[in-house]
């Protein structure tokens, strides 16, 4: 059964946005170990990123989105080894690519036909990340860089706050600030492997209509 049939008279939205995302592969702004003899650490940086939703409007408070979401990272990999008698270390830039497919469930602080709705989302999805090297490594020793180049599929889920403001009739302005939270592909590429989980965090503005 299509969703307009479950709730007639649903409106639907399309959107088209850009903003910025920052990874990060298991803290605020990067993933640091300390181990025997050694330090690895994983540092991103920000980069660009841009979304595609459609949806429905099916109750007073309550909407739900389908989403395309696009961003792109620059990254560092750097790692080091120590004992007595050498030592080691490189140091690996790479680029990473997330292209998620996320259904979403939005909840709206105000009901729908108020000019300022602000609102909590959450959703699930899959996600296709692909990391590359992007650069020359920097290396001494017997510690040898990742091979860096792989393209990985897995779940993701999706927490967002955001606002939408009616700036004319049927068009609409929309920020996001959401975080994609998953399997963290590349931390198993450092020498030891991190353990922590794949962070994205998205500042995320644009205009929709609804129809």
């Amino acid at each position: 059964m299509s969703l307009a049939n479950v709730a007639p008279g649903a409106t639907s939205h399309v959107h088209w946005r850009l903003g910025r995302s920052g990874d990060t592969f298991g803290g605020r702004e990067f993933e640091h170990h300390g181990f025997l003899g050694g330090d690895f650490t994983l540092r991103p940086y920000n980069g660009g990123a841009a979304s595609l939703f459609w949806g429905w409007h099916i109750f007073k408070y309550v909407s739900i989105q389908g989403n395309y979401i696009w961003n792109r990272n620059d990254l560092t990999l750097i790692s080091t080894l120590s004992n007595p008698t050498a030592s080691s270390f490189y140091k690996q830039p790479m680029s990473s690519t997330e292209n998620a497919f996320i259904g979403d469930v939005l909840v709206y602080f105000r009901p729908r036909g108020d000019r300022v709705r602000p609102y909590l989302s959450q959703g699930g999805g899959v996600v296709l990340f692909s990391s590359r090297v992007n650069g020359s490594p920097v290396t001494n020793g017997s510690l040898l860089a990742p091979p860096g180049n792989s393209n990985s599929t897995f779940p993701g889920s999706r927490t967002a706050v955001g606002l939408d403001v009616r700036v004319a009739h049927a068009w609409y302005f929309r920020y996001t600030f959401g975080e994609n939270i998953s399997h963290n592909p590349v931390s198993a590429q450092l020498s030891p492997p991190g353990q922590r989980l794949l962070k994205n965090f998205q500042n995320l503005f644009g205009m929709y209509r609804t129809f």
